[in-house]
């Protein structure tokens, strides 16, 4: 799994992924791209993290940088 790091990003806590949406629930039309996520907002309450997957994307929110197509 690659992962996109900007100021921008590592300020907001939002992991930038190119990984499919659900790497553990492998299904069909589910392709490896450049993904946003979120942490759940109980997780401070129950001490883990877990990761929801909000959009995929092809540029970064908050740097701008258009991210990578192959590899």
């Amino acid at each position: 799994m690659k992962t996109h790091r900007c100021k921008g990003s590592l300020a907001a806590h939002i992991p930038i992924r190119k990984c499919m949406r659900f790497e553990w629930l492998q299904y069909t039309g589910d392709t490896i791209a450049w993904r946003l996520f979120k942490p759940r907002e109980d997780d401070e309450v129950i001490g883990c993290i877990h990761l929801d997957h909000v959009a995929e994307i092809a540029y970064c929110p908050f740097c701008g940088r258009k991210l990578e197509v192959e590899g």
